[in-house]
């Protein structure tokens, strides 16, 4: 069985048959160090006799994982920093209205709150995601 791409890390060459038992996800989306090291594991516990994994892709795999790791860092410190930027500042953000249709609401943010290391924007008398900002004015 192969496994498919995580983000831009290329997958492992050496036939897996139980990643899926040796990966445990934290909320579904994000892997850690961990994780890595559990797949690795299961890749050197499955490998064929034939055909060993070779350790030059061990740590090219290490440092495709690392440098995954740290844009994913670099990212949340960005998106933070530009969310405390963001206050005073007018925006559109878009949101689902409860009749399950787009909507667009314009407001000042007053203030950022920070949830699980996500910033969450104040606009009016409700708080918005960081990512559902369209349009910044002013």
């Amino acid at each position: 069985m192969a496994v498919e791409n995580i983000g831009s890390v290329q997958p492992f060459s050496a036939g897996v048959e139980s990643v899926n038992n040796a990966v445990t996800r934290k909320n579904g989306t994000e892997f850690d160090i961990n994780d890595f090291f559990k797949l690795m594991i299961a890749q050197l516990q499955n490998q064929s006799i034939d055909n060993t994994v070779d350790n030059t892709k061990f740590i090219t795999q290490m440092a495709q994982f690392s440098t995954l790791t740290q844009i994913s860092e670099l990212t949340k410190s960005m998106q933070s920093s530009m969310s405390i930027a963001l206050i005073g500042k007018t925006v559109s953000i878009s949101t689902i209205g409860a009749d399950g249709l787009a909507q667009t609401i314009t407001g000042t943010v007053e203030k950022v709150s920070f949830f699980n290391g996500q910033p969450y924007l104040y606009v009016g008398d409700k708080y918005y995601e960081f990512s559902q900002v369209t349009d910044v004015t002013k």
